[in-house]
């Protein structure tokens, strides 16, 4: 049975008064000045639009001052949202999320500092990605290394395999070799390749496929005869598909050539068969 009518339009009414009224909450929020909307973060969950209030403050050009407030009431909402049912942590974990990305690196880095040994891994997670954001620093790196060799957290090496510096610091193949998936390798060569290029080289022939991938990313010219050294004659056919790829970041048109009429042999020797 078709829907009459008038049933129609009083949805079509209904969805856009509700509509209005959600504008309307959101405008009453922007008439909140900033030390008042901040004022309201430790106790985020009894807002009438959690959401809303995390918008207003997402949206506000806030002062030194305010800034270090918010840091400090968001430590208060941590600490006081363990003690939420399961359900309110989540919410209040990814409202903590979103508004410590607002913060500058040092605050920011202080609150990552606080949560990186929660016992829950939502609140480890927002610690993860705020220091993916920011960076580490060289003491940062150690801590995060000795907490990997407690729980084997691999995300914990992900995060030192994204910065150069940390990178730097660190045993390359203690990396390698504890990390499982090959992008993380990647990035740990490509990082190599920015500080320590002679190191990177070196470790080229036991990370083959990672080393080229990294040399793609980077475009570094400078390592296109040791990857073609590596890969020029390979018979496995995804090494060569990456190579091909890497010889193109690297515009070696004539080494891409060579590459096509070697790939051309091979399917003629197929077909003779």
């Amino acid at each position: 049975m078709k829907p009459a009518a008038d049933d129609i339009e009083k949805y079509r009414q209904r969805a856009g008064l509700e509509k209005v009224k959600h504008t309307i909450g959101l405008a009453t929020l922007r008439c909140l000045g900033p030390d008042e909307a901040i004022a309201q973060i430790a106790r985020l969950w009894e807002v009438s639009d959690p959401s809303a209030l995390v918008y207003r403050l997402e949206e506000t050009k806030l002062t030194t001052k305010q800034v270090r407030a918010m840091a400090n009431a968001l430590c208060d909402l941590a600490t006081v949202g363990d003690d939420l049912p399961s359900r309110e942590k989540v919410k209040i974990d990814r409202y903590l999320l979103r508004l410590s990305r607002r913060l500058p690196s040092h605050l920011a880095s202080n609150v990552a500092g606080r949560m990186l040994e929660h016992p829950r891994k939502s609140r480890r997670q927002i610690a993860y990605a705020l220091l993916r954001k920011i960076g580490i620093t060289t003491r940062l790196a150690t801590r995060l290394i000795s907490m990997f060799e407690a729980t084997k957290d691999e995300e914990l090496l992900h995060i030192i395999a994204k910065q150069p510096t940390a990178v730097s610091i660190v045993d390359p193949r203690f990396l390698l070799e504890s990390i499982t998936e090959e992008y993380w390798r990647m990035r740990v060569i490509e990082s190599i390749l920015k500080t320590s290029p002679a190191v990177a080289t070196a470790l080229a022939p036991d990370y083959v496929r990672e080393f080229v991938w990294a040399v793609g990313r980077t475009e570094d010219r400078s390592s296109l005869g040791l990857i073609r050294q590596l890969c020029g004659r390979s018979k496995d056919h995804d090494l060569l598909s990456l190579y091909a790829w890497a010889l193109g970041k690297l515009q070696a048109q004539r080494q891409l050539e060579n590459l096509a009429r070697m790939v051309d042999r091979r399917l003629a020797d197929l077909r003779s068969y």
